[in-house]
C-alpha cells in the first residue's frame, strides 16, 4: 500500500506503508551476530536477544520474507515452500548487527 508521493525533480517517488532506508555500500559498520531461531515443517521461528540490523535467509526454498531487521524480545514466525521436493530443505541463516 502506497501512503504518499514525493516529488524529486523529474521524479516521483512513492513512500511505502513500511519504513525504508537506504545507505551508501559501505557507511555501515556491520559485524555477524547470533540470533535464535528453529525450523519446524514449513516455518522458522526467529528470537533476537538484541537489535538484529539484518536477517538474511537463504535456501532451496520460497520463503515468505528472506531480509529484515528485529527488535531485541522480537519474535517472528517465517513461512516457507519447498522448492526441490526431491532434496530436504537447505536453510541458511545469516543476522548482522551495527557496530
Amino acid at each position: 500500500m502506497i501512503i504518499g508521493e514525493k516529488r524529486l525533480g523529474s521524479a516521483v517517488a512513492q513512500i511505502p506503508e513500511k519504513d525504508m532506508a537506504f545507505y551508501k555500500n559501505g557507511t555501515l559498520k556491520m559485524t555477524k551476530t547470533d540470533i535464535d531461531y528453529k525450523i519446524e515443517r514449513n516455518t522458522i521461528v526467529l528470537k533476537a536477544g538484541k537489535y538484529v540490523h539484518s536477517v538474511e535467509i537463504e535456501g532451496n526454498v520460497i520463503l515468505e520474507d528472506n531480509y529484515f531487521s528485529m527488535l531485541p524480545g522480537e519474535e517472528k514466525t517465517i513461512s516457507f515452500t519447498v522448492a526441490d521436493e526431491e532434496n530436504a530443505p537447505n536453510i541458511q541463516i545469516s543476522a548482522y548487527t551495527i557496530e
